[in-house]
């Protein structure tokens, strides 16, 4: 269910935002824990690759419902265009530092030991700047 941002309050839009309908008629966005996703035909499957329609392939390509849904529901929530959503944190970092950081990334203060070392090992390996400016 689409719900229109400008007026709707708050608990509604967590309540209703981002529900996609499924063609078993779950009036809630089911959990699909599904890594990959079945077709009738080879032709559908391509629809689905190429854009031609919508549908569920991959989940780690970010192509499930359930990942979708939270997607939309973050993104009316923070009055925003659109959201993505990540497997966890450090997976989240990564997709930031690799798509915005290219010039360099500059880390102030005391950092989780998994981002250290994502910027000091892997992204410093591939090239990308880093300055550390830790607090006393």
């Amino acid at each position: 269910m689409q719900t229109d941002s400008k007026n709707t309050g708050i608990a509604t839009k967590c309540v209703h935002s981002g529900e996609i309908s499924n063609d078993q008629g779950s009036p809630h966005t089911p959990i699909y824990n599904s890594t990959t996703f079945t077709f009738s035909t080879t032709n559908d499957l391509l629809d689905v690759i190429d854009g031609r329609k919508p549908g569920s392939l991959y989940t780690r390509y970010g192509m499930n419902l359930s990942i979708k849904g939270l997607e939309e529901k973050m993104a009316q929530l923070e009055h925003a265009e659109a959201a993505l959503v990540f497997s966890s944190g450090i997976a989240a970092e990564a997709a930031m530092f690799l798509a915005l950081g290219r010039k360099g990334i500059v880390c102030v203060g005391d950092a989780y030991g998994g981002t250290i070392e994502l910027l000091n090992i892997q992204l410093r390996s591939i090239g990308i700047p880093l300055h550390f400016f830790l607090e006393p």
